[in-house]
């Protein structure tokens, strides 16, 4: 039940995803082509990441008027649904459908059989989607708890698939962008006619399969199966997908105002999960002033653009609203004299978090910042395992490509960029799982020339491609799922899944609300702080709370 549930959802997010986009032809009156390309890949191969798009945004917006428990995004998510019997569905490739709907998703729902939450859910995640379940956009939420200003589109998205106690559905967002990401690859080397990304396609499906064998077990920085509740792989997908299409476009003699569109969208969604995608802003600006003679004429002609730009603007507000900073926790974009806004209360988190991700502080030195960072196993064995993988992939490349020099003008440029994203990390919060797409994006560099793509790689790599790819798609896909995950389906493969919240103990604070009684997390209770010795005021203006601090 629970494997039909998660196929279900999958094609729930891939169908909403098709008629979100195929609004603007139905508005306009336009006749739409179910199976033109974008990117060189088919249009299908986004649905389900523009399904994600489109109820995190419309979550987002409603949000700032009605608490989410309201039936209004479900009604609108059911309206973009029926988009979908406007238009015909054509399917060109049946095999690769069947594994990409039905097949890939239904081995990632094992999963589910032996799932927990992350920390961070109970931590502060479910308790956000809590409050905007119950509530409209609180003015200074963060000064319940300073995550709380965080506020991923991630949350706005689970907090739509609440299932009363029950958060399987919160798991299975994670599951259908992993799914999403596969596709993505076996699109990348089925549909793209060049072939240098089908070499990009081979490296990453064998960094998955490394991903195995090492150090600790194995974990070399591929994606993994995360607990519910975190979106980091969700955001680790999107980033390597938007800097390699943004990469493609670049390099690209022509590029459609459609392709441009929806590169935007998926840069804004990766912003919004996670702060750090606004390192991605990089390769954008270098596609703008590349390609700005051609770009700012379409641009001009397209109310899609300023709906983007608008939605931007908007999420910033969000934040200031919550945090009193427009980008939260970036420190100077924070607003000092704004009522909602404590200085001592950010530096304290700040301070706190940086200490806690191991990040690197100016004025200390470097040396024994890395000698305390690779003391932690976990990331000692991540670090030497993606290295061996680095330098397999390497030599596979090496032989099996009639052009020895591996290392050319893109690789580089993918490269430096890499490195300086790995900087950034370092000096904010260098955890394994932040650098997932940066180890993704330093391995599709390998044997990259964007350039001259004809010829590189070998016809026999070419001519088994489509059926090898696909077995070892698969392969990567179920060695995805833990061991124990398997064990568990296979002891009791008829059990439906339910994920339940922790039920604790609360204790009275001092000045407001509650905390718990052991540990820091407060799960779903809205009148819970893991902050000790705060002093909010909550007041109500025109049906929005507004929180400050005490002095």
């Amino acid at each position: 039940m629970t494997i039909l549930a998660n196929v279900i959802f999958y094609n729930f997010l891939f169908f909403l995803g098709r008629g979100f986009l195929n609004l603007p032809d139905l508005i306009l009156k336009r006749k739409n082509n179910s199976l033109k390309k974008i990117f060189g890949l088919p249009q299908s191969t986004f649905y389900v990441f523009f399904g994600l798009i489109f109820i995190g945004n419309i979550a987002f917006l409603l949000n700032f008027f009605i608490g989410l428990g309201s039936l209004l995004p479900k009604i609108l998510i059911f309206i973009i649904l029926l988009i979908n019997f406007f238009n015909k569905i054509e399917i060109k490739d049946r095999l690769v459908l069947l594994i990409s709907n039905i097949i890939i998703p239904s081995i990632l729902s094992i999963s589910a059989y032996n799932i927990g939450f992350h920390y961070d859910a109970g931590y502060y995640h479910l308790n956000f989607q809590n409050w905007i379940i119950n509530n409209k956009i609180v003015f200074g939420l963060s000064n319940i708890a300073p995550p709380l200003g965080l506020a991923s589109v991630n949350d706005y998205i689970s907090s739509i698939f609440w299932l009363e106690n029950n958060f399987i559905l919160l798991h299975f967002i994670q599951l259908a962008s992993i799914a999403a990401f596969y596709s993505f690859l076996l699109q990348l080397f089925i549909s793209q006619e060049k072939n240098i990304y089908k070499v990009v396609a081979i490296n990453i499906l064998i960094f998955s399969i490394l991903d195995n064998f090492g150090f600790g077990g194995g974990r070399n920085g591929f994606i993994y199966i995360q607990g519910i509740g975190k979106p980091d792989i969700i955001f680790s997908i999107i980033f390597f997908v938007s800097f390699l299409l943004s990469i493609n476009l670049i390099n690209k003699k022509k590029i459609s105002l459609e392709e441009f569109i929806y590169l935007n969208w998926l840069i804004l969604f990766c912003f919004q999960i996670k702060v750090f995608g606004a390192l991605l802003v990089i390769p954008y600006i270098s596609l703008i002033y590349k390609k700005r003679k051609s770009l700012l004429k379409k641009i001009k002609s397209s109310k899609t653009f300023y709906f983007q730009i608008l939605i931007g603007l908007l999420w910033s507000l969000k934040s200031f609203i919550l945090s009193g900073c427009l980008v939260f926790p970036v420190k100077e974009t924070c607003i000092q004299n704004v009522r909602w806004f404590s200085n001592n209360f950010f530096e304290k988190f700040y301070i706190e978090t940086k200490v806690f991700n191991k990040a690197f502080f100016v004025g200390d030195k470097i040396d024994s910042w890395f000698s305390d960072w690779i003391e932690v196993v976990e990331n000692k064995n991540i670090l030497f395992n993606f290295l061996i993988s680095y330098l397999v992939i390497v030599l596979i490349n090496f032989l099996i490509s009639n052009n020895k020099n591996i290392c050319k003008k893109n690789s580089l440029y993918i490269a430096l960029f890499a490195l300086f994203s790995i900087f950034i990390l370092i000096v904010s919060s260098p955890l394994p799982r932040f650098l997932i797409p940066v180890f993704m994006i330093v391995i599709s560099s390998i044997n990259t020339d964007y350039e001259d793509t004809e010829n590189k790689v070998r016809s026999s790599i070419i001519t088994y491609s489509k059926f090898i790819f696909i077995f070892f798609t698969l392969v990567s896909t179920f060695l995805l799922v833990r061991l124990d995950s398997h064990l568990a389906f296979i002891n009791s493969p008829q059990e439906n899944i339910t994920i339940e919240s922790m039920e604790i103990k609360y204790i009275n604070n001092d000045h407001w609300g509650v905390g718990p009684e052991n540990g820091d997390r407060c799960w779903i209770n809205i009148k819970c702080t893991n902050w000790e010795g705060i002093n909010p005021k909550i007041y109500n203006y025109f049906g929005y709370k507004y929180i400050e601090l005490n002095d």
